[in-house]
């Protein structure tokens, strides 16, 4: 990886702690340049998948085999990613009930 693509990477990590899972995933992948069917292909998942993953429309936490490549891929925690899905699952439940 280069100087300039590990810099900018690690300055979305440290910004990871603010952020949603969502703008997570989200945010790395744009800083990297991918686009999202490439990085899809990485990650071994269809384009939709991950577009839903990126815009937390998903109403069960993502699967441990996708945490853990998308935390090797971009370079992240799967224990912070792991944590992040599910508070992405819990905020969305309680955004429903509110709403009822």
């Amino acid at each position: 990886m280069s100087i300039i693509l590990e810099n900018t990477m690690e300055k979305v990590r440290n910004q990871s702690q603010k952020l949603g899972f969502s703008q997570v995933i989200r945010e790395c992948r744009e800083a990297m340049g991918i686009k999202r069917y490439r990085a899809a292909e990485f990650l071994c998942m269809s384009k939709e998948r991950l577009r839903n993953l990126e815009i937390a429309f998903f109403r069960v936490k993502p699967r441990d085999s996708e945490l853990k490549a998308i935390a090797k891929f971009y370079g992240l925690s799967y224990d912070m990613l792991d944590k992040k899905a599910e508070e992405s699952i819990d905020s969305i439940y309680h955004f429903k009930r509110k709403t009822k």
